[in-house]
């Protein structure tokens, strides 16, 4: 079914982008001027991608209840 497929893509795709941006957070931890101006912003990104990423999979659950599993 075709929710399901694009919900997969979304959490996938979130979770990449989560991964891109940890990645880029340990390559600026090297240059101290750079972590410290944009740490804090990459780190409110990645806890936003996780907030996002638990809204989907309480939606997603409570899609599959009320209409009785895909």
């Amino acid at each position: 079914m075709y929710v399901p497929r694009r919900v997969r893509e979304v959490r996938e795709a979130l979770a990449g982008l989560r991964e891109s941006l940890l990645a880029l957070l340990e390559e600026i931890r090297a240059n101290p001027v750079l972590f410290r101006r944009y740490a804090p912003a990459i780190r409110a990104l990645i806890a936003r991608l996780d907030t996002y990423a638990i809204e989907i999979s309480t939606t997603l659950s409570a899609l599959q209840k009320n209409v009785g599993g895909w």
